[in-house]
């Protein structure tokens, strides 16, 4: 007879990590009574509390248990939400209802399983309530005299929590000894608002520097108000002996630099805005033979607000600007991870020689920064790489919450060529084309070569199919033209197809071969109509079926007529 162990373990496991809904097994690893005793408690990515009941659905989790006689020896929990981060917390433990269910006769027969069970819950409940006492605040064991009672709820309303001399809780109001803030600011942090707390902190410390042309007030309120002179504006002379310096920045001569490095900013005449890198005599450079610089242009006449990436020499060279992501450990050596560039693609100052943009990074390992992405100055989009794997993915993240999701589209929006010259997907190697998805909807391949997953390892339940006998004599094949080509194309004889029609397989009783899809308009709104498909690579295996069945009854047939012939 297997029965529950209360062994000496914390009834409580957490897991962090990502679930799918019910799908992910959630083990429980301590004993239970009933499955109304697990309760689960989730706190998601963002710091939310979910407290899911059990049953099923959103907001619920179930719970499936190893059964002993009086109870579960474990089990596991599943949790009816998805949660995608891996930093999701999902907390189970168990909580029983402290009752007593027996009760034991003064005489005759003792149910000893009843007590056992009895005894069980008892332990059990005396580890939940130490669990929960050591999750508590609680005095420490070597305190002797200390006590841990909250003043009444009256008393600390509004108030802080503090502890007086001898330990003890106290509310407090921020005034006494035991309060963290000095007696110098309490005046202070106790204000009703901003305004009442900086005029008290300011209160008399008005303070003015004088400076022969102009005053400097700190004024009570905090505000530094400089009073212009006479000519009405503030005035730092600037002789080669005097400038202004905050910190490593000096200001002199509409630039500001850093003396020891040597690296400018400077308001030009032209009100610009530019870094440069200083040249002989501690000047930017802005010339066409500086480094780099960075400019804000001014707006009116042929240079309207822009940011500016200038580089290139006389005579032009192939990159224009570039822009370096660099990982500088400890500000000693440094690594550049990736670049954003524009290139010049013949190198000449015409505009007429077009820009690419193009987008490198750095494998991990190093090796230099390798150009992946480019997007070329008649706006085709190239990407190259020299790793495995995918060169293009498209990855859509929705949850289908607001509809099915979808891929990637391809769309002539400007134009209809409905044929098979334009492609819509062309896949080739280095000695010829291997894939192709005409813009008529019709595919081809190199071979002739159409293939399934269909490996045993993948599938089960794998018995002999039925008789397709009936339903492939049951289906009309038909002729006929779509739609499209006629418009497209004219009523021409070339137009004829061959094949079904889904609303006349549907009505043979073959619903498992059609499929319907809504109508959707270029931003994804339902039209509220359906187009039908059929599934031609299952046709195709019922005919195969049924192909089976007449060379069946044909091999039958023909061995009668042998039997007879030889009578």
């Amino acid at each position: 007879m297997a029965t529950i162990q209360i062994a000496d373990n914390d009834a409580r496991v957490q897991y962090t990590q990502a679930v799918t809904a019910d799908t992910t097994q959630l083990t429980i690893d301590f004993p239970f009574f009933d499955l109304d005793d697990i309760e689960v408690r989730v706190v998601d990515e963002n710091g939310l509390l979910h407290t899911p009941s059990r049953g099923t659905g959103a907001d619920t989790f179930a719970v499936v248990g190893t059964a002993v006689d009086d109870g579960f020896s474990g089990g596991y929990v599943t949790l009816g939400d998805t949660y995608t981060s891996s930093s999701t917390s999902i907390t189970i433990f168990r909580d029983i209802t402290a009752s007593r269910t027996t009760d034991f006769p003064t005489s005759g027969p003792f149910n000893i399983a009843a007590l056992n069970t009895e005894l069980d819950k008892t332990m059990a409940l005396i580890q939940q309530n130490e669990t929960s006492v050591n999750r508590a605040l609680r005095l420490s064991d070597e305190d002797t005299s200390a006590s841990a009672t909250l003043p009444t709820a009256t008393n600390r309303s509004n108030k802080y929590l503090a502890f007086d001399t001898n330990g003890n809780p106290i509310a407090s109001a921020g005034t006494t000894d035991g309060t963290p803030i000095n007696a110098a600011m309490q005046a202070f942090v106790q204000s009703s608002n901003v305004t009442d707390a900086r005029a008290l902190l300011l209160a008399g410390s008005q303070l003015t520097i004088p400076s022969g042309g102009f005053d400097t007030t700190l004024q009570s309120t905090g505000d530094i108000q400089i009073i212009p002179g006479i000519n009405n504006y503030v005035e730092i002379p600037t002789d080669g002996q005097r400038y202004l310096t905050v910190g490593d920045m000096r200001l002199n001569d509409n630039v500001i630099r850093t003396p020891a490095v040597g690296t400018d900013m400077r308001i030009s005449s032209g009100a610009d805005l530019i870094f440069g890198v200083s040249g002989a005599g501690g000047t930017a450079q802005t010339s066409e033979t500086a480094v780099n610089f960075f400019s804000f242009q001014g707006v009116g006449g042929d240079y309207p607000c822009s940011i500016e990436l200038v580089g290139g020499k006389s005579g032009g060279f192939t990159t224009v600007g570039q822009i370096e992501f660099v990982d500088r450990e400890n500000n000693t050596g440094s690594k550049t991870c990736a670049t954003i560039k524009v290139t010049n693609p013949s190198g000449g100052a015409s505009n007429a020689t077009g820009g690419n943009i193009v987008f490198g990074t750095q494998p991990t390992g190093g090796g230099g920064v390798t150009d992946h992405v480019t997007i070329n100055s008649d706006g085709r989009l190239s990407v190259n790489t020299v790793e495995n794997g995918e060169i293009f993915l498209v990855q859509n993240t929705h949850n289908g919450t607001l509809g099915a999701p979808s891929g990637m589209r391809i769309d002539f929006a400007l134009d209809n060529p409905d044929n098979n010259s334009a492609f819509f997907i062309k896949a080739e190697d280095s000695t010829t084309a291997r894939f192709y998805v005409y813009s008529d909807g019709d595919v081809q391949n190199h071979d002739n070569s159409y293939s399934g997953i269909s490996d045993s390892k993948l599938k089960q339940q794998i018995t002999d199919a039925s008789s397709q006998w009936d339903d492939i004599k049951a289906l009309q094949i038909r002729k006929f033209k779509f739609n499209s080509d006629v418009t497209d194309k004219g009523d021409s004889d070339s137009l004829w197809r061959l094949g079904v029609v889904a609303q006349e397989v549907e009505s043979a009783g073959m619903n498992g071969l059609v499929y319907s899809s809504p109508d959707v308009d270029d931003d994804g709104n339902d039209l509220g109509t359906e187009t039908k498909a059929v599934k031609y690579s299952i046709l195709y295996m019922k005919a195969v079926k049924a192909l089976q069945e007449a060379i069946t009854k044909i091999e039958a047939l023909e061995a009668r007529v042998t039997t007879l012939e030889n009578a």
